[in-house]
């Protein structure tokens, strides 16, 4: 009777119902880690440089996408690797996801000790270890820490929530297009050629008697000649996300603002849409509405889109991540 017991007792210790249970707890702990981890940074940062989809063209539905892929799709190769493992021995089982919770604690810990620029690099990453090992013990001997791990699960849904109500996001995700142009008929027919440069110093194009250098640049000479220069005008902004929505609509920039035309309705190509045909070109603002713009676009899928910007948010994830010294040495920076 005992032993029939006892094989009892082992045969409910491993039924399939205790393992499932199992695996489903280390799944939503890896999903909490990760989404603290690695979404919700990310997600914080790029919903400060929202000029980032504009560049990108992102639509409503590739922003959600984006989200879904960072809090779900993320963590999902380790949650592979805890499925191949649901037959394999408990003791390999437990140091597997030992592992992956220690790397998650790891990247916890850079978030934080990222902060002190005092700290070498070294110091940086032995202290992010130890820290990682600490919590990764306890994590596994303590069944309060284990609790909590799983009380943290509200970032699944706190993460993506806390990022959609930012201003800036909801107003891309929510409205898609500008509110009714009412574009005025001008009573013109000047052609209008009105060309930006990023980046492009004065001093490159003047001489020792602060006029454009006619040797150099020749026609440009002639069109100041022609035209009226006004040297003392400098942009309103550093950014070319706020400086360019400045220029084309005489308003000083605010950073809460979305460079397109969702926010800036009045604008140079709104007030000449209704009178002239207009060819535009805007590698990082949208302020001209598409109907408007002859030139068109043409824009890769969705699918070539999140291919070029997976490496970059992999380089952006390393700049929150590593230390500053690895950071300004190895890694290029994302604009």
């Amino acid at each position: 009777m005992r032993l029939r017991r006892e094989s009892a007792d082992i045969a409910s210790a491993t039924s399939p119902t205790e393992v499932d249970q199992s695996f489903f707890e280390r799944s939503l702990h890896i999903l909490a880690l990760s989404s603290l981890t690695v979404a919700q940074p990310l997600l914080d940062l790029l919903s400060r440089q929202h000029e980032f989809f504009v560049v990108r063209r992102f639509d409503r539905f590739e922003i959600v996408a984006l989200v879904v892929i960072l809090i779900f799709f993320v963590p999902a190769p380790f949650i592979v690797i805890e499925a191949l493992l649901l037959r394999a021995p408990r003791s390999l089982k437990k140091t597997v996801h030992s592992l992956l919770i220690w790397s998650f604690c790891v990247v916890f810990s850079l978030l934080v000790l990222a902060r002190l620029e005092n700290l070498s690099a070294a110091v940086t990453i032995g202290m992010a270890f130890v820290l990682a090992g600490v919590a990764t013990a306890a994590y596994s001997h303590v069944e309060a820490v284990r609790s909590f791990i799983g009380l943290l699960a509200i970032a699944l849904e706190a993460v993506p929530a806390e990022y959609f109500l930012k201003p800036q996001v909801s107003r891309l995700v929510v409205r898609q297009t500008a509110p009714d142009l009412n574009l005025p008929p001008l009573m013109t027919r000047a052609q209008i050629v009105f060309v930006v440069f990023d980046e492009f110093y004065l001093s490159v194009l003047i001489d020792a008697k602060f006029e454009i250098n006619r040797h150099r640049y020749p026609n440009l000479a002639a069109l100041a000649d022609r035209s009226t220069w006004f040297r003392g005008a400098v942009s309103p902004a550093e950014n070319t996300g706020a400086a360019v929505p400045a220029i084309l609509t005489g308003i000083e920039p605010a950073s809460d603002l979305v460079p397109s035309v969702i926010d800036h309705p009045k604008n140079l190509f709104t007030l000449f849409g209704g009178s002239h045909r207009l060819w535009v070109d805007e590698p990082m603002t949208q302020l001209c509405p598409p109907e408007l713009n002859r030139k068109g676009t043409v824009q890769p899928s969705p699918w070539d889109r999140f291919a070029e910007l997976a490496p970059d948010l992999g380089v952006v994830n390393l700049h929150l991540v590593l230390p500053h010294e690895w950071v300004e040495l190895s890694l290029i920076h994302i604009s």
